[in-house]
């Protein structure tokens, strides 16, 4: 995915209570618990990109600005 799209990813992210409130506080009626925690780790790393399979996921992450790729 890297060679194809030209952006790295992967890095692990420490959860700390910030992470939890900010994902319980994204848009999404039916947002997964740990698909929130994902586009709030993005949002603190200042994400260019989030990329997924999950168009719940998508939109909560579209919804708060950050650009979306499915893949």
């Amino acid at each position: 995915m890297i060679r194809r799209y030209g952006c790295y990813g992967g890095a692990t992210v420490a959860r700390t209570i910030p992470h939890y409130r900010e994902a319980g506080l994204l848009p999404g009626r039916h947002l997964r618990s740990l698909d929130a925690l994902h586009v709030a780790a993005a949002l603190r790393r200042d994400a260019d990109v989030m990329l997924s399979y999950d168009h719940r996921q998508l939109a909560a992450a579209d919804a708060v600005g950050l650009r979306t790729l499915s893949v």
